[in-house]
């Protein structure tokens, strides 16, 4: 069995438990408590790695600076709001790989929000928001929170451009070049070829297809490009009054 394997057990347990079915005594004995720690483990190794990291996201981090930055130039003045649907391993991946993910199973129907705005001083800058389940401590009920996160080494309201630098490692410009770079030291004649893989059996995704989803079932990720004409003017307290 493999941790996503136990991530697969661990959904279906959620489920039942969101709907008020009794869980078998075995199962008891291991959700939520046991099982906790492998199933983290499921979201968290596909983006082991720096290079696992860009495998994964590249081709999305180098479509969501794309926007931020036209958006920012005023080549895309006109759009003020793109949305992804994803399940919760991508969501994982995309937070982990901003150094945001919590270890935790993102729940079901929780969404990113990444805002591009105009900061007091006429400076663009990026937020993350998080909107998941959160155990209330006090009456130990989960409920849904917005989250203001905040990026390692840069501030909550971080400058577009130190965002984007904290996004270049991770970027892949052109993925069938990049696929043929990542596999040159396998084609390499002094090595074994085990895969028998070519360049163009590379994964093709297309970012430009853009999904717009309102239904309840799925994991959401939100890009908002707001619109500066119609932003309040005190931008930083409403963020904070947001957060937890």
């Amino acid at each position: 069995m493999e941790f996503r394997d136990l991530a697969e057990l661990w959904n279906s347990f959620v489920i039942e438990s969101n709907n008020k079915l009794a869980l078998h005594d075995w199962a008891k004995n291991i959700y939520p408590k046991v099982l906790a720690e492998p199933v983290a483990l499921a979201y968290i190794l596909p983006t082991w790695t720096p290079e696992m990291k860009k495998t994964i996201g590249g081709r999305f981090f180098k479509h969501l600076t794309d926007l931020l930055t036209n958006k920012s130039n005023g080549t895309e003045k006109h759009r003020n709001m793109t949305v992804f649907s994803m399940d919760d391993y991508s969501m994982a991946s995309i937070l982990d790989i901003l150094g945001l993910f919590n270890s935790i199973a993102p729940p079901f129907d929780s969404t990113i929000m990444i805002e591009l705005r105009k900061s007091p001083e006429d400076n663009y800058v990026v937020t993350v928001l998080y909107h998941n389940e959160t155990l209330n401590n006090t009456e130990g009920k989960a409920e849904r929170i917005v989250h203001l996160l905040k990026l390692p080494n840069c501030t909550e309201a971080c400058p577009l451009e130190k965002f984007k630098e904290i996004l270049v490692p991770y970027l892949v410009d052109n993925w069938s070049n990049y696929c043929q770079d990542s596999k040159s030291s396998i084609d390499d004649p002094k090595n074994m070829n085990t895969t028998g893989a070519t360049p163009s059996e590379c994964p093709k995704f297309n970012w430009k297809q853009i999904v717009v989803q309102t239904g309840i079932g799925g994991v959401i990720l939100v890009l908002v490009l707001v619109g500066l004409c119609n932003r309040r003017t005190n931008d930083s307290v409403v963020m904070n009054n947001v957060s937890s």
